[in-house]
């Protein structure tokens, strides 16, 4: 019997303009009726989860930060958490300006970086959201801090370019052979902890509950989420995750953005 559902965000629950759909969000009120449990499981940070946990009142701890996160974006208490150390933060700073690379550094607080097309539509976002939901951007054009000093979940490269990415991540691969380098999205490379993963953090959030790993259904669409659907008794890809990950899944449903998240548990939990 399931009694945990857990769910990625881009590419997964949410759809391509950012939203959480009627019917999915009608899904997620439907399990939590029945007393079974939901949790966002993501690699965005705190701050770019704020608008989604009080739009859907989860109330729970979730996973942020690909697993280097487990907690709630408006609340103190974490149940777990791990930070980069201040050189691996410095390297990666380096390597990113001496190519000047997109990068955005995500700590409980805030996100650093300099304005970039990715920053510019979140701050254009939050001037929309409740003052609660927006997140924090600070500039690091014009930081005058010391990154070093910094409590850092987890640094996020954003590359367009496909060749420029591949290389790159090789690169970022080598230079950190004690830490987890991988991608998110198709241009996003994620460097956290070593260890890090959604499959930790799920069994973290097991014990939490108090459920087994086999009472939990997860759903994933990318490389931060093989070990997630691996560890849940039902691992669920999307039909527009790529092939490596729909082979680690149990099941495939619909796309994101055809509410596919849904669809399975409309066809599976509330029947």
């Amino acid at each position: 019997m399931i009694q945990l559902v857990v769910a990625d965000m881009d590419g997964t629950l949410l759809n391509d303009e950012l939203t959480i759909s009627p019917r999915n969000q009608a899904a997620i009120n439907a399990i939590r009726a029945r007393g079974i449990h939901f949790a966002f499981a993501t690699g965005r940070p705190d701050q770019l989860m704020k608008e989604y946990v009080d739009q859907m009142e989860v109330d729970g701890p979730i996973i942020m930060c690909n697993g280097s996160i487990v907690g709630h974006p408006l609340r103190e208490e974490r149940l777990f958490e791990e930070l980069l150390d201040a050189d691996t933060v410095q390297q990666v700073v380096d390597y990113c300006e001496s190519r000047d690379m997109i990068y955005m550094i995500y700590t409980r607080e805030q996100i650093l970086c300099k304005p970039n097309f990715r920053s510019n539509f979140f701050v254009a976002r939050g001037e929309t959201l409740p003052a609660i939901q927006r997140p924090v951007f600070t500039d690091l054009s014009t930081f005058t801090g010391d990154v070093r000093q910094l409590a850092v979940n987890k640094i996020l490269i954003v590359e367009p370019d496909q060749d420029t990415y591949a290389q790159a991540k090789q690169e970022l691969i080598q230079l950190l052979p004690n830490h987890r380098v991988l991608s998110s999205q198709n241009t996003f490379i994620d460097v956290n902890p070593n260890g890090t993963s959604k499959g930790r953090a799920l069994r973290i959030l097991c014990d939490h509950y108090d459920i087994e790993l086999d009472a939990v259904v997860a759903f994933g669409d990318q490389e931060n989420d093989i070990e997630m659907l691996q560890e849940a008794g039902i691992g669920v890809a999307m039909a527009n995750a790529k092939a490596p990950i729909q082979a680690v899944a149990d099941e495939v449903t619909a796309r994101n953005t055809d509410d596919g998240f849904a669809r399975w548990i409309e066809t599976n939990l509330l029947r």
